[in-house]
């Protein structure tokens, strides 16, 4: 016990020796006063952080690790980004021979931020500023202008409403989260956010990055999984679209339903969490969901998705579960009181396709509808939010 008393006495003497030199040597002023010698030991002193603000986010991956995590790296229209993990190439341009558009062909162009869109932010903020995250559907296989944000834009009105499309192909919740955060950082601070949810492939997508950030409870992957991607590996024509869409998802919740339950409970967590985030700011929240072509058959490649499923040894009702996870994600939406939409009604209520043929991502139909469900949605919340009609 002595030398223990020894020990602490001599820690509070150094402690008091140091501050001593600190208060002489024209340091920073300390709330503790010289002869507080036992509260030294609880005082640090102030030090400024100089780590890059991106370090401090909750999710942020290392550009070394980025690039095993996100393979859309390795394209020459990206580049890392150290909230979103990768952004288009700022000004890059590039095109793309589509048959099925009514040009035979889409550009893609980004400007200095690397988002999709012909414009750049506003110098001077409009009276409503939107800001749109979602994955390849909302990003458009399209031109910028046939999108649904632009034409969200132009039915509100661009004169007082600026609508920034920060969607990338591969984006799902946890790239939400940095969409948000990067354009606070940016100080292009949005007036509401809107996150655009696909139910096709955004669930099942963040299995990588839960792993990651060591919030994922599972060991291994579903039983029978990996052969049902074995056979996934040998698809060919058009197949493969359907896989990437919403075949290998429903493969996986499936294979997997106690890890369809991981998978829920991380997207709702990160969806609170912008909830919350957009609260503490004044941002409004709005989720938008957009369903799976697998719900609406009668509204995409019937024969693609079917064929599909054969290869796949897959049965139909796998599908089903896509549906389920939809339903109960819209469920937890009403209960935590998070403004959203679901675009399934109105999808299914539209005569004719609402997605290309070919890969089943959002044809130029289903932005038009979409944009026209999400305008009225948009406009409740900003009138119940800013408080005038927008």
């Amino acid at each position: 016990m002595r030398f223990l008393a020894f020990g602490v006495s001599s820690v509070v003497s150094i402690v008091a020796f140091l501050i001593f030199l600190r208060m002489h040597e024209g340091g920073p002023d300390l709330v503790l006063r010289e002869s507080d010698v036992e509260g030294a030991l609880a005082v640090k002193p102030v030090v400024e952080d100089t780590r890059d603000p991106w370090t401090r986010f909750r999710y942020y991956v290392p550009e070394a690790r980025a690039e095993k995590l996100f393979p859309q790296l390795k394209s020459s229209a990206t580049r890392f980004d150290p909230w979103c993990g990768y952004i288009y190439v700022a000004h890059k341009v590039t095109g793309k021979a589509f048959a099925e558009h009514p040009d035979g062909k889409y550009e893609k162009k980004a400007n200095s931020l690397g988002i999709r869109s012909e414009a750049e932010p506003r110098e001077q903020k409009p009276d409503v500023r939107i800001l749109i995250a979602g994955d390849s559907h909302v990003d458009g296989v399209c031109d910028p202008t046939e999108g649904y944000p632009a034409l969200l834009q132009d039915a509100l009105g661009a004169e007082k409403h600026e609508v920034l499309n920060a969607a990338h192909g591969g984006y799902e919740f946890f790239n939400y989260v940095g969409t948000l955060e990067r354009f606070i950082h940016l100080e292009l601070v949005p007036d509401l956010f809107v996150m655009t949810v696909y139910g096709g492939n955004d669930f099942t997508g963040i299995v990588s990055r839960s792993r990651y950030h060591k919030m994922w409870p599972h060991k291994a992957w579903p039983q029978g999984y990996r052969e049902f991607t074995e056979r996934q590996r040998s698809a060919k024509g058009n197949l493969p679209s359907a896989f990437g869409q919403c075949v290998g998802s429903a493969g996986f919740l499936h294979y997997g339903p106690e890890q369809a339950d991981a998978l829920f409970a991380n997207a709702s967590a990160l969806t609170r969490e912008m909830g919350e985030r957009c609260e503490e700011l004044g941002i409004e929240f709005l989720v938008v969901f957009l369903p799976s072509p697998s719900e609406l058959l009668d509204h995409a490649n019937r024969g693609l998705i079917e064929r599909s499923l054969e290869h796949l040894e897959l049965e139909p009702e796998a599908l089903d579960t896509l549906g389920a996870m939809r339903r109960r994600y819209v469920d937890f939406l009403s209960a935590e009181g998070i403004a959203h939409v679901d675009l399934y009604s109105s999808f299914r209520e539209h005569e004719g396709l609402l997605y290309w043929n070919r890969d089943l991502h959002l044809n130029l139909d289903g932005h038009k509808l979409a944009a026209k469900a999400v305008e009225g949605a948009v406009r409740e919340v900003l009138v119940r939010g800013l408080g005038t009609p927008r």
